[in-house]
C-alpha cells in the first residue's frame, strides 16, 4: 500500500517512529503489510494530514 502525504515525511518523525515495519519516499509511505504497522499511529497522521491541508484552503 502507498499513501502520499502532502506535508513530507519531516513532519512525522516522531510517528514514525512508532508506526511499526515501512518505508518512505519524499512524499510516499509504503506499508507492505497493514498487520506490521500501529493502526492508531497511522489514524493519527492522517489526521494530522487531513487538518494541515484543511487549514491551508482556508
Amino acid at each position: 500500500m502507498i499513501l502520499y502525504r502532502m506535508t513530507g515525511t519531516a513532519k512525522y518523525e516522531n510517528p514514525l517512529a512508532r508506526l511499526g515495519k515501512y518505508k518512505t519516499g519524499v512524499f510516499c509511505l509504503y506499508l507492505r503489510h497493514l498487520d506490521n504497522v500501529d493502526e492508531r499511529v497511522l489514524r493519527e497522521m492522517l489526521k494530522r494530514t487531513l487538518e494541515y491541508m484543511q487549514k491551508k484552503e482556508d
